[in-house]
């Protein structure tokens, strides 16, 4: 497992409280920092404890309490209140006998708005970019809100026969990944597989003659498949077809087409994007139908073609399905999500370009709550910092904690624009894999590209995290 610098988190200084009641004067009072981190109508106020075993405390402003478990010794935590909370009120914190009273002044944060985006990379004009996506990409990409429709078209060739309805067990797959990117999507972005043939449609060729690992040759298979399913299948309505071959037809991988808005034609109309898959898929978990759908609205892959086994995944290990696509469940990083639409603006919060930055992660698989820190790191560059949980999508985690990783809108699809920091670059990780041990605890930090990420406490499943960029 790979070594995790244990450090006591940087945090500002904090001035002396200003009433202190205690009932011992050898106890530690709590200090309150003298400003709140305010990040629109949500501040964050820091409060430093020390004392000499594991106990409860307590932050309150009026009759909102929040309440807190301490470990033996100092800790620095981050305590969330409305704004309005704390205006003409005193912040009042308890612990081990002692009781600290402090006004504390709201102190603003640049936030992150549809109409000022500090969480965001300069354009480029790559392809797939993790940046804003340039202006050919949006307009190949299909809407990644509401509900995209689909038709599903079942194919075999002269040389593999397909046998028996299919429907059953595509369905299966198919469920599986459409009940996969609700969940990633927070339901705002769903599948609707709206027709199918009822069985298998002939293509004219063999399998070996169809080609889907060039441009040409993927739009001519799926157009081949379409011709054949005409007859069956009303594409009125249709934004995207599905192709699933025989699985004794031993067509290998799975790909994403998109093309222009006149690539593919139906008797109803023309068409623009597409997913082929591999007879593999068959039987297969619904990942892969994640992966290839993600792509069609925009998203790159992590993963790495060149390599083999844990090569194949050495920038972000199991933590996003467009590196790793043969796990269920794995999800989707802050980042892209973002990127998506999936998480709103406010949900990501940025951090002052020197100092501390303080903030309460939800859990990324949860509903609503800030989500994730992110630091910019150049024009094109950037790191973010995001909270992941046993839960949702993230069942599979096997190290709990937070995740930190950069992004770069100027490398390339396949060639790493996002990576992990941290953890085991090769073998099992903590059990699925390189990098699946690479989330930092309560009492660990990390610096990454001139930002030390610190974990400082927790509420439950809420991890407290300082950033602090020299």
């Amino acid at each position: 497992m790979a070594t995790v610098a244990v450090a006591t988190a940087v945090v500002p200084t904090l001035l002396a409280p200003a009433t202190v009641q205690a009932g011992s004067a050898t106890r530690a009072a709590p200090t309150i920092a003298p400003s709140a981190q305010c990040h629109g109508p949500r501040c964050f106020v820091i409060v430093r404890f020390s004392v000499a075993a594991a106990t409860d405390a307590t932050v309150s402003v009026g009759t909102i309490e929040r309440r807190l478990r301490l470990t033996s010794g100092r800790s620095t935590r981050v305590v969330e209140f409305g704004r309005s909370a704390l205006l003409d009120r005193s912040v009042v914190a308890r612990a081990a006998g002692t009781k600290v009273t402090r006004r504390v002044t709201p102190a603003a944060f640049t936030v992150n708005t549809p109409a000022a985006r500090c969480a965001t990379l300069a354009p480029t004009d790559v392809y797939l970019s993790v940046g804003p996506a340039n202006a050919f990409d949006a307009s190949i990409s299909r809407p990644s809100r509401g509900t995209l429709h689909a038709a599903m078209i079942f194919i075999d060739f002269p040389d593999a026969v397909g046998t028996g309805d299919p429907r059953p067990a595509a369905a299966a797959w198919v469920g599986d990944g459409v009940r996969h990117l609700g969940r990633s999507s927070y339901g705002r972005f769903s599948v609707s597989v709206d027709a199918t043939t009822t069985g298998f449609v002939r293509l004219p060729g063999n399998a070996a003659s169809y080609d889907p690992f060039t441009y040409d040759g993927h739009r001519a298979y799926i157009q081949a498949a379409i011709d054949a399913a005409d007859a069956q299948i009303d594409f009125t309505g249709i934004d995207q077809v599905l192709i699933v071959p025989t699985a004794n037809a031993a067509i290998s991988g799975s790909q994403a087409f998109r093309g222009l808005a006149d690539s593919l034609s139906t008797d109803e109309g023309p068409l623009q994007s597409g997913v082929t898959y591999g007879s593999s898929v068959v039987g297969a978990d619904g990942v892969v139908f994640s992966h290839e759908i993600a792509h069609t609205i925009g998203l790159p892959d992590l993963y790495d073609p060149t390599g083999t086994g844990d090569a194949l995944i050495p920038y972000t290990g199991m933590w996003d399905f467009m590196g790793m696509a043969w796990i269920d469940p794995t999800d989707l990083f802050a980042w892209q999500r973002s990127k998506l639409g999936w998480l709103d603006e406010s949900q990501t919060l940025c951090a002052r370009p020197s100092g501390a930055t303080f903030a309460r992660l939800q859990p990324l698989s949860t509903r609503g709550g800030v989500k994730a820190v992110f630091v910019r790191t150049g024009t094109y560059t950037g790191v973010v910092v995001e909270n992941r949980q046993r839960s949702g999508n993230d069942t599979s985690v096997c190290r709990p904690g937070v995740l930190v990783y950069r992004v770069d809108s100027r490398v390339k699809t396949l060639e790493g624009p996002i990576r992990v920091a941290g953890g085991s670059t090769t073998g099992p990780g903590c059990g699925i894999g390189p990098r699946s041990d690479a989330t930092l605890r309560i009492g660990e930090s990390r610096t990454v590209g001139g930002a030390t990420v610190s974990v400082l406490g927790s509420a439950g499943r809420v991890l407290e995290v300082s950033v602090v960029v020299a």
